[in-house]
Formats: structure tokens, C-alpha cells, sequence
């Protein structure tokens, strides 16, 4: 397939620059469309459908990447599929390549990016970073996406933010984190997002086991309600997340049945 790949680009090339360029930006398109129509379903009841398609493409969603970054006009479309494919990367990709490409978009916010993606690329970053276990990095990225969410006075980006960084000063022990996961909180139930909402009580839960805070059954509270949430609309994900830390807080608390109930063996 790479071999075929290959021949490809080079029979492109030779049909000249202009109309090489012209063919790459319609691939790049026509994959950051395909990106975005499945970034909510990949948190919905088909999310191992869209996951499977993806990962078929993942070779040309590389290429149209690699052409994004490229792109002389800025980097706006790498910054739109990387944050549409943050769900997929996590789960199928690599994520020392993900927390690569995310870090490069970093340096390249500036005034031109709108708002909205320039704090939606921070987030998403953060997440790239902590899932590379750059804990100090994602925290540095997760306080500039806070303090951007915040500038943009948008709740559900503010909850996002704050989920984000809130995660990664958890795995820091920073004490900082459960400010910042009940803020996420604050800001989701101000929308109507579910999704956002049962990220941010899971991430109440997350801080609860991981740093060890005192309030333990806020946490196990705040990850019973996430998984109610991500039952009702099929995330499976979700659901694996909040069933962990749920099974982990029986496992401290030596509560075999419950933890046996909540998926541990």
C-alpha cells in the first residue's frame, strides 16, 4: 500500500506544482470534513464504527495533516483536525506522535487563530501531553487554556479547560486540581452538554483516587452521576473510564464486591 502510495505522489508531482497543490488541498479537505463528522460520534453509540473507519484512513489522515501543516495560509485546518481527532488519537493512536504534532500547533497560536479553536487546540494539547505522561508540559498547556477559556467568557470551553488542566495537576498531586475539576463542574452545569459535564465528574472522581484527596465519597458521587451520563448516551469510553476509578476507589476502600461489580478481576 505504501509502495502504491508513493507512485501516487510521484504521478502527482509530475503534473505540476499548481495542480499538485490544488489536489492536495481537496484530500486535505475531504478528510478534515470526514474528521469533524465523526468527532461527536466518536462519543456516541457508534464510536467503535467510527473509530474502525479512521483507523482504515489513517494513512491518508496523515497525509492531509502533514499538507495542513504545510499549508502557507496558516495553520487553521491542522489546528481543526487535530482537535477533531484528539477522541481518535487517544484511542488508536500513537501517543507520543499525537503529543508531537499537538506541541508543534502550540507555537503557532497567535491573534489570526479564532478564539474558540485557539482554546479547543490548547485543550487538546493538554490531553495530547498527559496522555504522553508530560505531566508538567500538560499542566503548562492546561493553565494557558484555562486562562484563554476564561478571556473568551464560553462556559463549555471553560469547563473543558478546566477539566483538562484539573486532570493533569492530579497526576502532579498538586492540591490546584480540585479547585480546577469543580470549576469544570461549575461551568458544565451551566450547559446543557452532557459530554462535558460527565468529563469533568469524572475527572472529580480521577482526582479523588489518583491524588488521594480527603473527600472521597464527593468523588465516588461525582463518578457514579459521569457514569449514568455516559450510559445514556452509549460512550463506551466513558464508560470504561469512570467503571476504572470507580473500581479503584473499592479497591482502596478493600471493597472486593464492588469492585468486582464495576468491572475489576
Amino acid at each position: 500500500m505504501e509502495t502504491v502510495r508513493q507512485y501516487a505522489s510521484e504521478r502527482l508531482d509530475a503534473r505540476g506544482e499548481v495542480e499538485a497543490d490544488a489536489a492536495r488541498r481537496s484530500h486535505r479537505d475531504y478528510y478534515l470534513r470526514l474528521s469533524e463528522t465523526a468527532e461527536p460520534e466518536l462519543r456516541g453509540r457508534d464510536q467503535i464504527a467510527w473509530l474502525d473507519r479512521l483507523e482504515s484512513e489513517h494513512d491518508n489522515l496523515r497525509a492531509a495533516l502533514g499538507t495542513a501543516l504545510a499549508d502557507p495560509d496558516g495553520p487553521t485546518a491542522a489546528m481543526r483536525l487535530v482537535v477533531a481527532l484528539k477522541e481518535y488519537w487517544v484511542a488508536r493512536g500513537s501517543s507520543k506522535e499525537f503529543a508531537g504534532v499537538a506541541s508543534a500547533l502550540l507555537e503557532r497560536i497567535d491573534t489570526t487563530i479564532p478564539p474558540p479553536l485557539a482554546v479547543r487546540t490548547l485543550i487538546t494539547a493538554t490531553y495530547a501531553l498527559w496522555n504522553a505522561e508530560r505531566y508538567v508540559a500538560a499542566s503548562a498547556c492546561g493553565q494557558r487554556a484555562v486562562a484563554a477559556a476564561q478571556a473568551s467568557g464560553d462556559d463549555l470551553l471553560a469547563a473543558e479547560a478546566h477539566t483538562a488542566l484539573g486532570v493533569a495537576l492530579s497526576k502532579l498531586g498538586d492540591a490546584r486540581a480540585i479547585g480546577h475539576v469543580d470549576q469544570a463542574v461549575h461551568f458544565a452545569r451551566r450547559t446543557s452538554d452532557r459530554r462535558v459535564l460527565a468529563d469533568a465528574l469524572w475527572a472529580r472522581g480521577y482526582d479523588s483516587t489518583y491524588r488521594g484527596s480527603s473527600d472521597r465519597a464527593a468523588g465516588r458521587a461525582s463518578s457514579e452521576e459521569s457514569l449514568a451520563l455516559v450510559r445514556a448516551t452509549g460512550d463506551l469510553n466513558g464508560m470504561s473510564a469512570a467503571l476504572s476509578t470507580l473500581a479503584i476507589m473499592a479497591m482502596s476502600d478493600r471493597d472486593l464486591t464492588a469492585a468486582r461489580r464495576h468491572g475489576f478481576r
